[in-house]
């Protein structure tokens, strides 16, 4: 079982050489073996809704409420 932490889907998400470095590992890890916690789960949550609560322009907003979306697909 690997549990994967906030600074983990952090990468995935941002991408980069970081975040494809991880990809890279991820792809040899079974589905069923890979998990989050709740509270990483929650640490990225409360951030993307923060950041979105702070836009002021509601085209911004929308576009980042897609990336919520998909940071939710990710998890």
């Amino acid at each position: 079982m690997y549990l994967f932490d906030t600074d983990h889907i952090t990468a995935l998400d941002r991408g980069g050489e970081e975040g494809e470095r991880f990809r890279t590992r991820l792809a040899h890890v079974p589905p069923e073996e890979a998990a989050v916690s709740v509270v990483s789960y929650e640490e990225q949550m409360r951030g993307w809704l923060a950041y979105i609560a702070q836009l002021r322009a509601e085209v911004l907003r929308n576009r980042h409420q897609v990336q919520v979306s998909n940071h939710l697909k990710l998890l």
